[in-house]
């Protein structure tokens, strides 16, 4: 299966829209809670870790925790647990 670049980096864009929308919640976030939002699954696995990772470099979010995913596609897979910072506010 091919993914079309453009495919991803619409994703991307969506993703890192959503992540920054949650980090202005005064809650924390899993990406359970993303998915559960409306965001799309992702064309490739690892898209949806590497904003969050590159959001938490930007200093948008931090990691807080560490939970068990609720998701079924995850069977019971941990997932973390995220906080905005003051930054996102």
């Amino acid at each position: 299966m091919v993914i079309e670049h453009q495919e991803v980096e619409t994703w991307t864009a969506e993703a890192r829209d959503t992540v920054v929308f949650f980090a202005g919640l005064a809650e924390s976030f899993t990406a359970d809670d993303l998915h559960a939002a409306g965001l799309p699954p992702e064309p490739h696995g690892n898209l949806l870790n590497a904003v969050l990772k590159r959001a938490a470099r930007e200093g948008l979010i931090r990691k807080v925790g560490v939970t068990v995913s609720k998701r079924k596609e995850r069977k019971g897979g941990y997932t973390g647990v995220w906080a905005g910072t003051r930054q996102a506010a």
